[in-house]
């Protein structure tokens, strides 16, 4: 039995495929507590950890907007950039202070933190602690067989290919992210009173003991440098709350013989113009079934009376419950939905540009798994058209079952467990 710190960024997104790991260590005997924010002491405490709620750092909401008011007018590169200084390195030091606070108390054996929590790397340094990195988005360590993230461009392990990824990773590495590299060296100087990085922020498993990724391996890019301590573990979201009612609609589903299409754009981009509204007008009317879900209570009774009768919407469905009647996922491309969409077999049309999202895009397409649109406002007539093109070209469908079927080899939770204890046999 072990003593185990959790700790995650404060978003859904990041918190909810490290869940069902949280409950599968418990379940096996060991001392789990979890460092987060208050809002999700409810879902932490469901999996049998201990919860510990912030103290010194910042707290965030998923209206990053809103706490940061600024960033709503930045876009591409610069946005990306300043949500890795607010979200990975500025809050650094006060996350420290936090933690080590814990430790006086709690003699954690091992962190566990998803892969934009890199105050666990800081910690490993200054305590010697292992550290388990959980993948919750795509994979960004750089590699001779890829370009770097942002480029949205395929793999490319040819002779060509690599001579172009060689040089598409000198100018991302020192040019284009060199600033965050720096801020982040001078967070751990001045701040942390550690020494500087000896290799880039991006290489994030080699600054780990063990990095467990939250998909399948066809659905990442094939690397023939990669890290032996990564592992794939696939993704599996905590079990819904049982007080959860089912919507009075929900009969209609069951007994359909209508495709019925899924339309979410997560936690974070709640502007329901982008693609749910333009969904729900390219669909209404149409020999489909529509189930919306918008993410917040106030929104869903804004719009639930402006659509035909083939156009559902809640602010929250039970994916558990929900994927197993679904013919096709459109998202704006968050990583946690897609991979539950190949879990079930479900092709999926993306429509994101902010995050990482249209690097998320790009693998939907080259895996085959479904459609990008390359944009984040799809218009409704490509919406339209994306479906139908699912619905009459079987090769998305047989794609989905194939992933699908690729899926059932990996038990998110015990793999996760089988491979965390050995990083503790060895400690």
């Amino acid at each position: 039995m072990s003593n185990i710190l959790f700790a995650s960024i404060p978003l859904n997104g990041h918190i909810a495929p490290m869940l069902t790991i949280a409950e599968e260590l418990v379940k096996n005997g060991h001392i789990v507590k979890w460092y987060s924010s208050n809002r999700f002491e409810e879902p932490i405490t469901r999996t049998g950890a201990s919860f510990i709620g912030l103290k010194h750092a910042f707290d965030l909401t998923d209206e990053l907007d809103l706490c940061f008011p600024e960033r709503m007018k930045m876009k591409g590169v610069k946005k990306a950039k300043y949500d890795t200084i607010k979200l990975c390195i500025e809050p650094i030091p006060l996350i420290i202070q936090d933690i080590e606070e814990v430790l006086l108390t709690f003699n954690a054996d091992i962190i566990i933190a998803d892969n934009f929590f890199w105050s666990a790397l800081v910690l490993k340094k200054k305590r010697q602690i292992p550290v388990v990195l959980i993948g919750i988005s795509i994979f960004i360590m750089t590699s001779k067989d890829t370009a770097p993230q942002g480029t949205g461009l395929y793999p490319n392990n040819t002779l060509l290919g690599k001579i172009r990824n060689t040089l598409l990773n000198f100018i991302f590495k020192k040019i284009a992210s060199v600033d965050l590299q720096i801020y982040y060296n001078r967070i751990l100087t001045e701040k942390c009173k550690l020494p500087k990085l000896e290799t880039h922020f991006t290489n994030l498993p080699e600054m780990c003991d063990l990095y467990l990724q939250c998909t399948i391996p066809s659905f990442e890019y094939p690397r023939s440098d990669l890290s032996k301590n990564v592992k794939f573990i696939g993704s599996k979201f905590q079990n819904y709350p049982k007080e959860f009612n089912l919507p009075k609609w929900w009969n209609c589903i069951k007994n359909t013989k209508k495709p019925i299409v899924h339309v979410t754009q997560g936690t974070l981009s709640l502007n329901l113009d982008d693609l749910i509204i333009p969904t729900c007008k390219a669909l209404e009317g149409e020999n489909v079934i529509v189930i919306a879900s918008c993410g917040r209570k106030e929104m869903d009774s804004l719009i639930r009376e402006s659509f035909k009768p083939n156009i559902f919407i809640e602010s929250f469905i039970p994916y558990e419950l929900l994927f197993e009647h679904i013919d096709i996922l459109i998202t704006n491309g968050g990583y946690g939905t897609v991979n539950i969409a190949m879990r079930y077999g479900v092709p999926v049309i993306v429509a994101g540009e902010t995050e990482e999202k249209p690097e998320i895009a790009v693998r939907v397409e080259w895996s085959g798994l479904g459609i990008n649109l390359k944009t984040s406002r799809p218009s409704t007539k490509d919406i339209k058209g994306a479906v139908e093109e699912i619905l009459n070209n079987n090769s998305y469908r047989f794609k989905a079952i194939e992933l699908s079927n690729e899926y059932k080899k990996y038990n998110t939770s015990e793999l996760a467990n089988n491979y965390i204890s050995e990083i503790l046999n060895c400690k």
